[in-house]
């Protein structure tokens, strides 16, 4: 029998083997890698509670509202805790003034006479510090990720080839003997 599945002029069935544990080891190496990106990448990124006490808006509060300076951080999210009128302390009820948490502005609602004004703003905020670094080791993780799953359908691919070949030469009387 082992006359028949043996051929010198192309693959065996004794080739599948070293090709299977090649693509094992692949597979592994590819888990690995994952691993590590993964790992590395929650190293990388940061979220970052800051506590903003009495910042004096940029410029005048009214309906188009004011950015308030944490607005520029990365994946921000403010919570204003308190507002007073910068010109003689008068402190603001929620009624007053409009928030937006996740573009980090403060706009006057038309409630009394505080329009026109310089305001202080305390808030507390919360911001990543991704960068185009982290964004590029979860991009290739994902990448990695995609691969590995393709590995089991690559190892019976060339598994069925090989098998198909040996099937064509003993059909063909190209076996060796």
């Amino acid at each position: 029998m082992k006359s028949i599945l043996k051929d010198t002029r192309g693959y065996s069935i004794e080739d599948l083997s070293p090709i299977v544990l090649t693509l094992i080891i692949i597979g592994v190496l590819f888990g690995a890698g994952l691993y590590v990106l993964s790992e590395f990448s929650g190293k990388v990124v940061e979220t970052l509670t800051v506590d903003v006490a009495n910042e004096t808006t940029t410029s005048i509060v009214n309906e188009t509202g004011v950015s308030l300076s944490a607005s520029i951080a990365k994946d921000v999210s403010c919570t204003v805790t308190s507002v007073i009128n910068a010109i003689n302390n008068t402190i603001f009820t929620s009624g007053n003034y409009t928030s937006d948490a996740s573009a980090c502005t403060i706009t006057y609602a038309g409630v009394g006479t505080f329009n026109d004004t310089l305001w202080n703003v305390s808030y507390t905020f919360s911001a990543t510090n991704a960068t185009a670094a982290s964004a590029g080791i979860g991009n290739a993780s994902g990448g990695i990720g995609d691969l590995a799953g393709w590995i089991p359908i690559i190892v019976i691919v060339l598994a069925a080839a090989i098998m198909i070949g040996i099937v064509i030469r003993y059909f063909t009387g190209k076996a060796v003997e």
